[in-house]
């Protein structure tokens, strides 16, 4: 059986985590700290304060996708962007209320994530982005059928290989799979991810030494954001 991981790990590793939101039509204006999509720019930025005000802000741009969904249910580009905020708005609940008020907000994305898909099934930004929210929602089942049938999609998307790499280590406790995984994202070398293949190297060092465990700050690393 798996070893569970532990709630303070994972809120660690979030800050590692790559999302891969669809092309650059999406937009999605609260960024997201750890899951960060589309082009290279900053690495931290949650809000450090106000965060009455920041959650107010994305549960109502989430009842304006609602409602507009009640006017077009299989719009892509409704589906996907109120995916991103379900999960931006677990990232903050996570922080600031509890990590259980968070889960159930990841499964409200797990769940339109899964309609997006019903839309556009080919689409590996999304399934990659269910994948990571099915990990963090304890899934792990439907996380791996997610990362895998993203990987069989598309074997050369990095963000998919880096990420199922974090999930094979920290969720299923398989850090010979994760390191050949990691090991196929140096591989790829991604020319506009530059700073994954860093961070592979860097958990394959880790994991090589035994110590399986996170080090050093979090922000010393450019992830990637959404396009506005």
């Amino acid at each position: 059986m798996a070893k569970k991981i532990s709630r303070g790990k994972k809120k660690k590793l979030m800050v590692y985590i790559v999302i891969a939101i669809a092309g650059g039509g999406l937009v999605l204006s609260s960024i997201l700290a750890a899951f960060l999509p589309g082009s290279m720019v900053r690495s931290s930025n949650l809000p450090a304060q106000n965060d009455e005000s920041y959650i107010a802000g994305l549960e109502q741009r989430i009842a304006q996708f609602k409602t507009n969904l009640e006017q077009s249910p299989d719009n892509f580009y409704l589906l996907a962007n109120l995916g991103h905020a379900y999960f931006d708005l677990g990232r903050v609940q996570a922080r600031v209320i509890s990590n259980e008020k968070a889960i159930e907000t990841y499964l409200q994305a797990v769940e339109v994530y899964g309609r997006a898909l019903q839309v556009n099934p080919d689409d590996v930004d999304v399934r990659v982005n269910r994948a990571i929210m099915a990990f963090w929602s304890d899934k792990l089942d439907l996380a791996e059928e997610e990362f895998e049938k993203a990987i069989e999609l598309n074997p050369s998307h990095a963000k998919a290989h880096y990420n199922h790499a974090i999930f094979l280590n920290f969720g299923r406790n398989n850090p010979t799979a994760a390191i050949e995984s990691w090991h196929r994202v140096i591989e790829l070398n991604p020319a506009d991810a530059q700073e994954l293949v860093t961070q592979a190297r860097g958990f394959i060092a880790q994991v090589q030494s035994a110590s399986n465990t996170l080090q050093g700050d979090p922000d010393q690393f450019n992830l990637n954001e959404p396009n506005n």
